[in-house]
């Protein structure tokens, strides 16, 4: 048995003499975002796969990879670091914990004690 979707009733706009479908949300930033589409359906579709973007992307940006970490905390540190022991940083973060770990989720490593 197929579920029929529940299509919520939108606004309309004319531009250049043709009639759209108009929603607004919010991005992960807190913008406004106008999404537009021929038909009540359409719009709907690209309402859920926006939401699911949105989402994601809220997701990454407060939870970075352990290669995130790393290149921010490497920026954090130029600042108050020589040169050639920042350069000594880079090449050991990246050998030894970007080519292990640095695809996974931070707080992961963090639950199972790989970091502190």
């Amino acid at each position: 048995m197929t579920r029929k979707k529940v299509v919520p009733e939108y606004g309309t706009i004319m531009k250049r003499g043709v009639q759209y479908y108009r929603t607004r949300m919010q991005d992960a930033d807190g913008k406004w975002i106008s999404l537009y589409a021929q038909t009540p359906e359409e719009l709907y579709d690209k309402s859920v796969e926006m939401k699911r973007s949105i989402e994601d992307e809220i997701f990454r940006k407060n939870n970075p990879t352990v290669a995130e970490y790393c290149e921010k905390w490497l920026k954090m540190r130029s600042a108050s670091v020589r040169e050639n022991t920042l350069s000594g940083y880079e090449r050991t973060i990246r050998k030894y914990i970007i080519g292990a770990i640095g695809d996974k989720y931070f707080i992961e490593k963090i639950k199972e004690g790989l970091l502190p």
